[in-house]
């Protein structure tokens, strides 16, 4: 949206989805100021993914170019990121999706948090996973990293909807 002299707004579309990405958590902005969000659904396996939105300049104009950064198989790496992405001071994403069935330890299923690092090769990889604890869901609550690498995050008893919680992950 861009506010215009008049006191009006105007809307710019930056990037529209296809059938299949479901961007439904926030978005965060990096120092060059690209936005990374995650899709729900989408990615290359169906299951949901990380992508970045660049300014680049095509033919004279400023456009958003769409980047697929990390698609989750639904494998160990869990699916269907659910809470916005933060980085921490090295460029690393932390986010949280529903963790694989084989790790999981509920019949309603388990959620976890992950980390996404740059590897050698310039290619996205999950550097960590971290299960957050019992049967609770974060739903698309933010997480919060303090300067130790700690992070911190809310969720709610996805059994019996009965309470909710404030978990510590420590690295």
């Amino acid at each position: 949206m861009s506010h215009q002299a008049s006191g009006a707004w105007t809307e710019n579309s930056l990037y529209t989805f296809a059938s299949g990405g479901s961007p439904e958590a926030g978005l965060i902005l990096d120092s060059a100021h690209n936005l990374y969000g995650t899709t729900f659904t989408g990615g290359a396996h169906g299951t949901g993914g990380v992508f970045r939105l660049t300014r680049v300049n095509q033919n004279g104009n400023l456009v958003w170019k769409y980047i697929q950064l990390y698609s989750f198989t639904a494998g160990t790496d869990g699916s269907n990121p659910a809470s916005p992405l933060t980085f921490d001071a090295s460029g690393n994403l932390y986010g949280t999706d529903a963790a694989s069935a084989s790790t999981c330890q509920g019949f309603y299923g388990c959620w976890q948090v992950y980390k996404l690092s740059v590897g050698s090769n310039g290619l996205w990889h999950i550097g960590a996973l971290y299960p957050i604890p019992a049967q609770s869901d974060p739903g698309n609550g933010s997480l919060v990293l303090d300067s130790s690498g700690n992070i911190f995050g809310t969720a709610y008893d996805n059994h019996y909807y009965s309470g909710a919680e404030v978990y510590e992950v420590t690295q």
